[in-house]
């Protein structure tokens, strides 16, 4: 719920930044899809926390969010307190190519001047291709046993970088029966457009994980909302 004018104004506005491209976008993933991606963050400058997953009130309406478990830093959390369970979550910055969307941009739905992804077929599956070609937090359990923190770590020792190649990054199943690969492409040079991005001109990831800032400008504007391109179906659950 969202009372008095004030912070009508205030909500509004951060909508209005969201439109505009301004807030940090999250690389996200349903059952089936999948994403080209180059890292921008390298293996000594992957974030490790834990997170909270907790549904409250947002400029999009009721959303699931990230939050930051301050037990990362002290002894005391209130939201492990009320229930919450945090999960040990890796974030680092990726430039993002493309993504396969099993379905057409929903944005469509309530915009006509929205992009329109473009049909392509895979094998025998047809998929709506993303062009993103930008940067966005690539974000990502440890993983039971810590099967995907142990995939991160045995690239980055085998190669001596994460920077050095484009990855294929895909998701099959849905809630307790997901699963993820990070398949590497051979080493080649960077683009241009890779380039152009470091972490000396991107917000600090440890700045969005601890909700300091999730905008691309200054600190502290917005709200991180977990995306939902479910057409209006919660699939909250099933986010990593």
């Amino acid at each position: 719920m969202i009372k008095g004018l004030e912070e009508i104004l205030e909500k509004t506005q951060e909508s209005s930044n969201m439109a505009d491209g301004e807030r940090i976008r999250r690389l996200t993933l349903r059952d089936g899809e999948s994403a080209l991606i180059r890292f921008i963050s390298d293996g000594n400058e992957v974030v490790k926390a834990y997170m909270h997953n907790i549904e409250k009130d947002t400029p999009r309406g009721r959303r699931f969010v990230w939050q930051y478990c301050t037990k990362n830093d002290a002894d005391v959390c209130a939201t492990c307190s009320s229930g919450s369970i945090p999960k040990g979550m890796l974030y680092l910055w990726a430039y993002v190519y493309t993504i396969l969307h099993k379905g057409q941009n929903p944005e469509l739905e309530n915009n006509s001047d929205a992009d329109r992804w473009t049909v392509v077929k895979v094998g025998n599956s047809t998929f709506y291709k993303e062009e993103v070609n930008g940067p966005r937090i690539f974000s990502l359990s440890v993983g039971r046993a810590n099967v995907y923190q142990n995939k991160l770590i045995g690239f980055w020792q085998e190669n001596g970088t994460l920077t050095d190649r484009d990855y294929k990054f895909t998701r099959s199943g849905a809630k307790l029966d997901t699963t993820y690969d990070l398949i590497p492409k051979d080493k080649a040079k960077k683009s241009k457009e890779v380039a152009a991005f470091s972490l000396d001109n991107l917000p600090a990831v440890s700045d969005f994980v601890t909700g300091k800032n999730y905008s691309m400008g200054a600190a502290g504007d917005g709200e991180e909302v977990v995306e939902d391109k479910s057409n209006g179906k919660d699939e909250s659950e099933d986010l990593f």
